[in-house]
């Protein structure tokens, strides 16, 4: 049997997919923010329980607060835009291998990550990096420096 379909069908017909797909792609992006964000989180709280004791020496060497935040943070700032420049080439070969597996001939998937998009991974990296580091402020701040140089290792 013939079906003939008009643009606004067709249209309406992907506005309609859209919406079905739109609560999973939202799960997608929440799960993927709070999995980012206890890896940052992670991977920064363990650096500085790593070097505890270098910290302890440079507070007991008259660091200021500011310059160990600005020591510790700084490197993570580094490491998440080391990790975004390693991430770019592989999301965008990642993105071209998902869309060329779902594509059909009865359904187009856009081929191109918009800008957007890309910038604002990045712009949510960099929140994520800056809340992280506002989060390990209090674990600096209590470093025992007596008892953590005495420790042995």
């Amino acid at each position: 049997m013939l079906q003939i379909s008009t643009k606004d069908d067709i249209k309406q017909n992907i506005n309609n997919l859209m919406k079905q797909n739109n609560p999973i792609f939202s799960l997608f992006l929440i799960v993927a923010v709070i999995l980012s964000f206890g890896a940052i989180y992670t991977v920064s709280s363990i650096n500085i329980q790593e070097r505890m004791r270098e910290l302890a020496t440079l507070k007991v060497l008259g660091y200021s607060k500011n310059k160990l935040y600005r020591l510790i943070f700084d490197e993570n700032y580094l490491i998440t835009l080391i990790a975004i420049v390693i991430a770019l080439p592989i999301s965008f070969y990642s993105f071209s291998l998902v869309v060329n597996a779902l594509r059909s001939s009865g359904q187009m998937i856009p081929n191109q990550l918009p800008v957007l998009i890309v910038i604002g991974g990045i712009l949510i990296s960099l929140v994520l990096t800056t809340l992280a580091n506002q989060l390990l402020k209090r674990p600096i701040k209590r470093i025992n420096m007596a008892e953590t140089i005495k420790e042995f290792e």
